[in-house]
């Protein structure tokens, strides 16, 4: 006795199914939109200069060096410490 055996032949289509859209993926979305957005709206962190107690030497810096520095003047915008922050 022979069996027969039937294949069904499986079409692929080429044109991807339409997103479904679900609460779950509009948040997920915004989310993952807010995430990348983020370090847009972050501001450089300002350099001062700062003059050490001990020795009287002065350096410019965004955070103070450690114990025995103090800081002088007002915020500046590049590492030279030469363009005032307005």
């Amino acid at each position: 006795m022979k069996m027969k055996m039937k294949m069904k032949m499986v079409q692929w289509s080429l044109q991807p199914k339409p997103i479904r859209h679900s609460w779950a993926l509009m948040m997920i979305s915004l989310a993952l939109l807010l995430c990348l957005a983020q370090p847009s709206l972050a501001a450089q962190a300002p350099w001062y200069w700062w003059q050490s107690s001990v020795t009287g030497k002065q350096i410019c810096r965004q955070n103070s060096p450690g114990e025995g520095w103090q800081q002088l003047t007002q915020p500046y915008l590049d590492a030279r410490c030469q363009r005032p922050r307005s």
